[in-house]
């Protein structure tokens, strides 16, 4: 992996680590956090605002362009690829008590977004 790929690669695992934890309350989002590989943590908790959680993102279109809006590196990311990269990442890495908590909280359509897609091809981010 190249100097430039793992620098995307940070990029995006913060940003999209920042949508999920940013859905959650704060006790939720810590328990989640504490959970994490400490790479993946402090790409999670990396400008986080607790008083300004949980933010009311309702469905996988207003999840996405939260992505994308914070991923202004490349306005021609595919969101959606980007998101099932990372939550593939959570859900590795976080215990099956922990994601049914998560998977609780999150609005119904929401909840699509932790089912493990078919394939998750990590080199087409973009």
């Amino acid at each position: 992996m190249n100097s430039a790929t793992y620098c995307i690669g940070t990029i995006i695992t913060r940003l999209t680590t920042g949508c999920v934890r940013d859905r959650l309350p704060v006790p939720e989002a810590a328990h989640l956090g504490a959970q994490l590989p400490m790479l993946v943590r402090g790409f999670y908790y990396d400008n986080w605002k607790p008083t300004a959680t949980p933010i009311k993102i309702k469905t996988e279109q207003e999840f996405y362009d939260a992505v994308r809006e914070n991923f202004a590196a490349d306005r021609n990311v595919n969101p959606m690829r980007l998101t099932e990269a990372v939550l593939k990442v959570l859900r590795a890495n976080t215990s099956p008590g922990e994601l049914a908590k998560v998977f609780g909280i999150f609005p119904p359509e929401l909840r699509a977004l932790w089912l493990e897609p078919e394939t998750v091809d990590l080199s087409d981010l973009g």
